[in-house]
């Protein structure tokens, strides 16, 4: 697992002024990931260039991109920018992919 570049991803999303918006394709962490790292993920399609650049497993990937319907009820409690921020971070610490 690529912690620094995790975090790096967090501060981004954190910070930029671009609308977080998940389940929204262009405005999705894979989106801001390609906004990162335009050279590295070229489209949110290729998602599996985002578990190579974060050193995270498929499956890990599969639950950052599509989060499962509960947690989609969870996000709509909290804003989208908060809550991928807050999900990275407990990645970077815990290696465990967790939106609650």
């Amino acid at each position: 697992m690529n912690v620094e570049k995790i975090m790096e991803l967090a501060e981004y999303i954190r910070t930029t002024p671009e609308p977080v918006k998940l389940f929204t394709w262009s405005r999705c962490i894979v989106g801001h990931a390609h906004l990162l790292w335009p050279e590295t993920i070229q489209s949110c399609f290729k998602d599996g260039a985002l578990a190579d650049v974060l050193g995270i497993t498929d499956a890990q990937r599969e639950k950052l991109v599509y989060p499962d319907d509960a947690k989609a009820a969870y996000l709509g409690q909290m804003g989208h920018r908060e809550a991928s921020v807050a999900m990275l971070l407990k990645l970077a610490d815990t290696g465990e992919v967790n939106w609650g």
